[in-house]
């Protein structure tokens, strides 16, 4: 049976004085083993620092109230996807669009370079005739013949513009780029509407002479060779019939 071993520690051993150390633990809480809370000082010393204060606004509450009745009623804008071709996707769409956009520009160009070789071509001179209901007229270098044709037939019609219904500005405009697109896709013969003016001022349509005036005169001109009344099947004293000049 082994023998206990003695509690007491003999004096003379060199770690005798150990055994007279006292080991303290560190509370776990605020609140020490004999129920009392930390002194002042030491509650100081694990207090947060303060939060610095909010900065001072700039607006007293008449300046908000002012504010908001500024934007009363103001609604945001709904989010909407843009499409691809308008970020430059280079869809089918956009390519059309693009080209479009440039021959517009370009028949404009056009336009304008038009008119000034008109202003110092002395051989950009119409004789135009007109008795109430046809008109028709034709480049003075142009053979009277060519008319004849034109006021025939001869000359097949496959393109058309309606001006009938529009402002002066938008007619005239619609004009120009017609006359100049079609004069660059090699077209002979095309098709002006103008309307027959059955609502206007004496039953008589006040865009017909404007329509006349402008294929003998000014930018559109230029890209003219003669034109005439149109046939009846093709709108009668509601048209006319453009004979182009071919490109230079």
């Amino acid at each position: 049976m082994a023998q206990k071993r003695s509690s007491k520690v003999d004096p003379s051993h060199p770690f005798a004085k150990l055994a007279e150390v006292k080991v303290q633990t560190a509370p776990t809480s605020t609140t020490s083993r004999t129920g009392t809370k930390p002194g002042p000082a030491a509650a100081a010393r694990k207090a947060p620092p303060p939060r610095p204060a909010p900065p001072s606004t700039l607006y007293d509450e008449d300046d908000r109230a002012a504010f908001a009745l500024f934007i009363e009623g103001v609604m945001p804008l709904a989010e909407r996807p843009m499409p691809l071709d308008v970020l430059g996707g280079g869809s089918a769409k956009h390519r059309a669009r693009l080209e479009e956009e440039s021959s517009v520009v370009s028949a404009a160009e056009e336009a304008v370079r038009a008119q000034l070789r008109s202003l110092v071509d002395p051989g950009n001179r119409f004789e135009v005739r007109e008795d109430g209901r046809s008109v028709e007229g034709r480049r003075v270098e142009l053979p009277i013949a060519k008319l004849g044709e034109l006021r025939r037939g001869t000359y097949s019609v496959s393109q058309s513009v309606d001006l009938h219904g529009k402002s002066l500005d938008e007619a005239r405009e619609d004009l120009l780029r017609f006359l100049a697109r079609e004069t660059s896709m090699g077209e002979r013969a095309v098709l002006v509407v103008h309307g027959k003016g059955n609502h206007s001022p004496k039953g008589q349509s006040v865009l017909r002479l404007e329509v006349a005036a402008w294929l003998s005169q000014g930018a559109a001109s230029e890209y003219v060779s003669a034109f005439c009344t149109a046939l009846p099947d093709e709108g009668g004293d509601g048209a006319l019939r453009v004979l182009l000049r071919q490109k230079r």
